[in-house]
């Protein structure tokens, strides 16, 4: 193949005196939503409050999606959704396997995919607010090779008095290999009990929160949970927060760490403040691979990470707190989540703009990706640092308005992509090889040739390989998109530093 020498003269001019620039390209997404997400129970905008979980409900390899929704901020049921992952599209199938959700609606602020009965199918729970008991359904496996869907177990939980629950987690915390279920609570102007629920090993639960938590159930609003051995001494322990108002024993608006003392009973040992104050969203997540979890925290002001740094004879954790330098994450936010996004062997994490319990916030902000570095320290690729006293978001396609998130291979590349529940419906961002114009998972000076005949008019492409070549991701596709494939043949970053 010979090139065209107008064509590579042009290239290495562009090469040799293109601009700098302040932004650093890292991963790459195409929007295929209105290809892969085939909604057809919800009509409209959807503007609803969504939290959403995934899994692979029917075991045929494809990941699916359960979205639960209420009317933002305040009561108010909505339909929630099932969307089953068939070939890489995701259909909506709410009629088809959960006909009773038409119009018997929830009051959804959590939702639990996992194996509940330990029968090795992913069960779900909808985790309810304003008074709604929970929703528990059991998958039903297959029968000859096709899957039966769920059924209605939801009187295999206990009652609870008056719920408004906003956050739920699974975890064996007395080592029976069952899963319990930790809730976490909220009431307005006073104190409340977050809940725990202790499993038979067949899926049916008992109330233990007095004798297991004592006061330590005690909470003014919690809004997040997550159960995970901590302090690697093989016993489930529990992060909670309370916030809004002042629960004792804890006195404080903030996320805690209650360790479980082997025997699932947490009231025997001091909780753990984490460090950053005001805290309403938390995750637990190895970012450095030392084998220790560390903990990132979402607040009303500046995002942050705790990362572990010792584990003591005693059982109790050392962290060193550091916050996230991004104007993405100075303000209210909301859910977040942890993934290897591209595929470096470290996890990397989203954290969403929306607090769902402040309606202004669907009027500004958007979707914080945040890449580690290897050593736990999380930075937003996605700033203009022309000003390091300032740094000013720099929007890409995936920067949106989202409730929610979730990672997953959609159309079962190996790649992970982005699902994200909107304030005003949903995205599909799948992502994409970064200059590979041919396709062939090598990235060499025949695409940057490839990716200015397109840009200059010469060939034509379909939107994934024009997406795919728009390495500065402003939407179109230019000479300095070619110089950029050009950069990244030859080992260095797609856009000059």
């Amino acid at each position: 193949m010979r090139f065209p020498a107008k064509l590579l003269a042009a290239m290495m001019t562009l090469f040799v005196a293109s601009p700098a620039s302040a932004v650093t390209e890292w991963v790459h997404f195409v929007d295929r939503t209105d290809e892969l997400l085939n909604i057809t129970t919800i009509t409209g905008l959807d503007r609803e409050e969504k939290d959403i979980a995934q899994a692979d409900l029917d075991k045929d390899g494809w990941i699916d999606l359960v979205v639960v929704r209420k009317f933002p901020v305040n009561a108010g049921r909505e339909q929630d959704l099932l969307l089953m992952n068939e070939a890489g599209v995701l259909q909506d199938r709410t009629a088809l396997y959960f006909p009773e959700w038409i119009l018997d609606h929830s009051d959804a602020r959590d939702v639990l995919l996992t194996d509940l009965n330990g029968d090795g199918w992913d069960d779900l729970l909808i985790v309810t607010t304003y008074f709604q008991q929970p929703r528990y359904y059991r998958n039903k496996g297959e029968i000859g090779g096709t899957w039966q869907g769920f059924e209605n177990v939801s009187l295999e939980l206990p009652t609870f008095f008056q719920p408004r629950l906003c956050a739920a987690a699974a975890g064996d915390i007395n080592g029976d290999g069952a899963l319990d279920i930790f809730y976490g609570n909220y009431t307005f102007g006073g104190t409340v009990q977050d809940t725990l629920h202790i499993n038979d090993g067949n899926g049916a639960f008992t109330d233990e929160t007095t004798a297991r938590l004592g006061d330590y159930a005690n909470v003014f609003f919690g809004t997040s949970a997550v159960m995970a051995d901590m302090n690697n001494d093989g016993a489930i322990d529990i992060i909670k927060n309370s916030v809004l108002g002042d629960a004792e024993p804890f006195n404080a608006r903030a996320a805690f760490l209650l360790f479980n003392d082997g025997q699932g009973v947490f009231n025997t040992t001091p909780y753990y403040e984490y460090g950053i104050p005001e805290s309403y969203m938390h995750i637990a997540a190895d970012l450095n691979n030392d084998g220790m979890l560390d903990v990132v925290q979402v607040t009303d002001f500046q995002d942050g990470v705790n990362l572990a740094t010792a584990i003591n004879p005693d059982g109790t954790v050392d962290y060193d707190t550091a916050l996230l330098d991004s104007p993405r994450t100075d303000g209210r936010g909301g859910n977040l989540k942890a993934a290897d996004l591209d595929g470096d062997g470290d996890l990397d994490v989203a954290i969403s703009p929306v607090d769902v319990n402040t309606a202004s916030t669907c009027d500004s902000g958007e979707l914080g990706l945040f890449q580690n570095d290897g050593l736990g320290a999380l930075t937003d690729p996605y700033l203009d640092l022309t000003d390091p006293n300032d740094p000013l978001p720099v929007t890409r396609n995936f920067h949106l308005r989202a409730h929610d998130i979730e990672f997953i291979d959609i159309n079962g590349d190996g790649k992970l992509d982005l699902f994200q529940g909107l304030c005003d419906g949903y995205s599909v961002m799948i992502q994409v090889d970064q200059g590979d114009a041919d396709g062939d998972g090598n990235v060499t000076a025949r695409d940057a040739l490839a990716t200015l005949r397109i840009a200059t008019g010469i060939d034509t492409a379909d939107a994934s390989k024009t997406a795919r070549l728009d390495v500065t991701a402003d939407g179109m596709l230019t000479a300095v998109d070619a110089l950029g494939v050009l950069r990244l043949s030859v080992g260095l970053s797609a856009t000059a530093p």
